[in-house]
């Protein structure tokens, strides 16, 4: 077992972006539970467009997520309504960055909200 898989003892809910409806308004895809490491910390951070932003919180997840989806700490059953990140807490990913190991053997991602 490696660092990063032994660092993620937590767990927080993930919504992907599924699309928009025909308002423009962001869909979500149903929450799932996916292993983390949550630090909340700021840290100012720089989004794929180039603008400088201010994180709220830094994630070490398992697995790979995408920029504008949602997280919140917490397990699948603490969540009040899984059709809504925004009611349950959940904070837009801002930046997401996948760091290979010397081995190139394992990948730490990190998410920032």
């Amino acid at each position: 077992m490696s660092i990063i898989t032994k660092a993620l003892k937590q767990t927080a809910c993930y919504w992907a972006v599924s699309g928009t409806d025909r308002f423009g308004k962001i869909r979500f895809a149903a929450p799932v539970e996916i292993a983390c490491r949550w630090e909340s910390k700021v840290t100012e951070v720089v989004t794929p467009f180039g603008e400088r932003v201010t994180s709220g919180a830094t994630v070490m997840v398992g697995e790979d997520v995408a920029v504008g989806g949602m997280l919140v700490e917490g397990t699948l059953d603490s969540i009040q309504n899984p059709t809504d990140p925004v009611a349950n807490g959940a904070a837009q990913i801002l930046v997401f960055t996948v760091t290979p190991n010397l081995r190139a053997t394992q990948r730490l991602r990190i998410a920032y909200l």
